[in-house]
């Protein structure tokens, strides 16, 4: 998302919403508050450092209480997360048009189709590629990158926020939830793995001096039985990438959230206009310049 599209979708949820936090979305959730019928919770996941460089800054005198949903092995371990190896060969693309094999059935795309963009930045092609062995990702990433005639190319030095930023962005009134320790689709593992994931998540931010009472379920992916775990684990709310105006009678372990677009009218064309009651939306943005 650019600069000027993040600038105009902050300036008409100004006007329009009223910006709530964490803490005051898990009042509500156990019925110790109500909302108002246009109300926003603003999460960001992944940790991008330009939480601190750029995110922060603008929301600063916004009145807005945001949550950064952390993937904890970029924090201590500095691990690049696939997704963004992923994203990276697709941010150096020079080919707009091709075919892309290697993901079963051979597709011809064009990136100036916005369906075929949005394929891959998020279809079957890259959730096979995160679902792939370690071992299988370089040969897929190949397979992507030649097609759109990319250098396969991992993120920059400093992709991602370190422990030295979270005091800064808790004092500037963000919470910190859990992304995850690795970033896994959940769905995808044995319920002991899934354990693992997300008590190791919470234990690295505590560590660091963040208890976690919330997480966003990486690329969206859960189900009952991952919610269940989530529960088991501690979570008192988890977040989906389910399109959807939340209502207080949700299952708290499967809130949905709107990705919005790289689009300055997103906000006022598919926000402003809903009514209903509870909080509006709950919207997650990844780096500005994307």
């Amino acid at each position: 998302m650019s600069d000027e599209t993040f600038d105009a979708h902050l300036r008409t949820l100004q006007a329009s919403f009223e910006m709530v936090g964490e803490t005051d979305v898990l009042a509500w959730l156990a019925g110790e508050r109500t909302f108002g019928p246009r109300t926003c919770w603003l999460t960001f996941d992944d940790g991008y450092i330009d939480l601190v460089e750029r995110v922060a800054p603008a929301l600063a005198d916004a009145g807005a209480q945001p949550t950064a949903f952390v993937a904890t092995d970029v924090l201590t371990c500095g691990r690049v997360l696939p997704a963004d190896r992923w994203y990276a060969v697709l941010g150096a693309a020079r080919r707009r048009r091709g075919v892309l094999v290697g993901f079963g059935e051979e597709w011809a795309f064009d990136l100036d189709r916005e369906a075929d963009y949005a394929r891959l930045i998020d279809g079957p092609e890259k959730r096979r590629y995160l679902a792939a062995p370690e071992a299988v990702r370089p040969e897929l990433l190949e397979h992507l990158a030649r097609a759109v005639a990319s250098a396969v190319c991992t993120a920059s030095e400093r992709l991602y926020l370190e422990p030295r930023d979270l005091p800064g962005l808790v004092e500037a009134g963000w919470s910190v939830g859990s992304h995850t320790a690795s970033h896994p689709l959940l769905t995808t593992l044995h319920q002991d793995a899934i354990d693992r994931e997300l008590l190791r998540s919470r234990e690295d931010l505590a560590r660091l001096g963040v208890m976690a009472r919330t997480l966003a379920y990486p690329d969206g992916a859960w189900s009952p039985a991952v919610a269940a775990r989530a529960a088991a684990c501690g979570y008192d709310a988890a977040v989906t990438l389910q399109p959807s105006e939340v209502k207080a009678t949700r299952n708290a372990l499967a809130l949905p959230r709107l990705l919005p677009v790289d689009d300055p009218l997103w906000v006022e064309r598919e926000l402003v206009a809903w009514h209903g009651h509870g909080p509006g939306c709950s919207i997650t943005r990844t780096h500005t310049s994307s």
